[in-house]
């Protein structure tokens, strides 16, 4: 994404071209649940200025050390069971507050929330998407969630093992959509989709698992040590972490410790394709070096026969 300024004009954002896809497959997302179409158009409305026409205003929704400009963005799917506290988590990450039942109703925090977060020293925008709850039951709709995305927040309710169990299974639904093998519903029972040919490369995709409400000490149904032990039994390599959105406690650490993983993955991913163009490299040197052995050799073969031939017609 580019600013872009004119003398006595208002500063104007472009998108770029992934940008562009980006929110057009966000449209898709929506548009196959028609009843909630409009819900999403308005939401990714809020998220530009000028009604519509360019990225989310800095000023209303990216917030916290938004001085210096972003040296990347990374995009959050936000999934779990209905009650478990995402919304309340992205708003606490981007207002720095509860929902207030009181204030007039965004929709921009129905749909996630756009938010700077700092990372070594250099901000980055985390553009975070929330998966309503009324979708978890639709293996296509989590899908494409999870082909725009490129890490996924699960979370779940320490009150609630029900919450957990369903973690589990979005957790296998993720793993076979990036592996481009069967798929899993929510549920945990097969589902009759298929993962698009598009995916069959399986690709790096991070996740953290979340456990929400540690406030709640006298209703806790399911211990740290439990999470964690969950987190590590998936087959996808997940974090793991407690937050309370009523108490703020860890919350401001969610979003650096995914961006920290995403960061990790994408290191390992250009690791792998230097290292994959480099072999690609050596291939094909090694193939012109055989060609010029191959030639060189047809050459030492061939000159005495023809050294004979001239000798012959003197």
């Amino acid at each position: 994404m580019s600013r872009s300024t004119a003398p006595d004009s208002p500063a104007s954002i472009v998108w770029t071209e992934e940008e562009k896809r980006y929110l057009r497959a966000m449209l898709r997302l929506d548009f196959l649940e028609s009843s909630a179409t409009s819900e999403l158009r308005r939401a990714l409305t809020m998220r530009r200025p000028n009604g519509g026409t360019g990225p989310a205003s800095p000023q209303n929704h990216i917030r916290n050390n938004d001085s210096k400009p972003p040296a990347g963005e990374f995009r959050v799917l936000v999934i779990g069971a209905k009650g478990t506290g995402k919304t309340s988590i992205l708003t606490r990450i981007c207002k720095g507050r509860l929902p207030n039942p009181d204030e007039p109703h965004d929709p921009f925090y129905d749909q996630g929330c756009r938010h700077i977060t700092e990372i070594d020293g250099q901000n980055y925008t985390v553009d975070a998407l929330e998966m309503p709850s009324k979708h978890l039951w639709r293996d296509d709709l989590v899908q494409q969630a999870i082909n725009i995305t490129e890490a996924a927040i699960l979370v779940y309710d320490v009150t609630d093992p029900d919450s957990l169990r369903l973690a589990r299974g979005l957790h296998e639904l993720i793993r076979d959509t990036i592996s481009g093998g069967p798929t899993t519903m929510a549920t945990g029972q097969p589902s009759n989709s298929t993962t698009s040919p598009n995916n069959a490369a399986a690709r790096e995709y991070a996740l953290l698992l979340v456990g929400n409400k540690s406030d709640d000490e006298a209703a806790r149904r399911i211990a740290y040590s439990d999470g964690s032990k969950v987190a590590t039994s998936f087959h996808v390599k997940t974090s793991f972490m407690e937050v309370s959105a009523r108490t703020g406690d860890q919350i401001t650490l969610l979003f650096p410790k995914i961006a920290r993983e995403i960061l990790t993955l994408r290191s390992m991913n250009q690791q792998r394709k230097e290292f994959a163009e480099k072999m690609e490299r050596m291939r094909v040197e090694a193939q012109e070096m055989q060609a010029k052995r191959k030639q060189g050799l047809w050459k030492r073969l061939s000159r005495p026969f023809f050294l004979r031939r001239e000798v012959a017609q003197i």
